[in-house]
């Protein structure tokens, strides 16, 4: 069995959500980097097995908490963060 490593997960992850899903720049214009961070928070939260959090990022968590295992929702958030922090450099290269 080969070395796992977070990081390649995390990049699988996200790599899976544009082909997959169709979550990539265009569709992350249409969001504002508070969305992904609050998402990554809530995944986050979720694999740590919080009940509650204030706010939207609660109904994010309450949606997904039942839906992937702790290590599966880590590796989730961390794409995430990698989509908040792509559409931080895209707002520099195309300020409005």
């Amino acid at each position: 069995m080969g070395v796992f490593r977070g990081i390649d997960e995390i990049a699988r992850e996200r790599d899976r959500q544009i082909i997959e899903e169709g979550f990539g720049s265009q569709h992350d214009r249409q969001h504002e980097v508070e969305d992904f961070v609050e998402a990554a928070i809530a995944y986050a939260a979720a694999a740590r097995e919080v009940t509650s959090l204030p706010g939207k990022t609660d109904s994010i968590m309450r949606l997904v908490i039942n839906r992937h295992d702790r290590r599966r929702r880590l590796v989730i958030a961390g794409a995430l963060i990698a989509a908040a922090i792509d559409r931080l450099d895209a707002e520099e290269r195309n300020p409005s």
